[in-house]
């Protein structure tokens, strides 16, 4: 693979759109079309797509291993404020994992959640994925 593909594959990977990541390493298309910009980013996100794949792969391992280490960090929060008998800090450690997890619903998830109606069934679906992940994770 030719570095411009690789560096256009990593700019996919990154979450750029494919014109915008074809005009960054082709600047020459800058002066063109947005429908040739278009055609040809697309012609070579095709091209790419194995590469992007394994990027996003790759991103979405470490993003595990930085969330683990958090969860660590968190219990490890949570005892040294035992140890002191800090009831307070021991809480905010514990809420801490709890949003980790994804079990404290952010005001986003809370609005997505009342949008779709779920059903009883798909949150229990939800948390019983949650409770498992959790599981491998800590």
């Amino acid at each position: 693979m030719k570095p411009e593909h690789e560096e256009f594959a990593r700019l996919l990977a990154l979450g750029h759109s494919q014109s915008a990541a074809f005009r960054e390493v082709w600047p020459h298309s800058r002066c063109w079309q947005p429908e040739s910009v278009h055609t040809a980013a697309s012609r070579m996100a095709a091209k790419v797509a194995p590469r992007v794949a394994v990027l996003a792969a790759i991103a979405s391992a470490e993003a595990r291993v930085t969330l683990q280490a958090m969860i660590r960090q968190a219990d490890a929060d949570h005892a040294a404020a035992h140890d002191r008998r800090d009831p307070a800090a021991a809480i905010k450690a514990t809420a801490l994992k709890a949003k980790l997890c994804g079990f404290l619903p952010t005001r986003a998830t809370r609005r997505v959640i009342a949008a779709d109606a779920l059903s009883i069934e798909d949150l229990l679906r939800g948390v019983d994925g949650l409770e498992r992940a959790g599981e491998q994770k800590v």
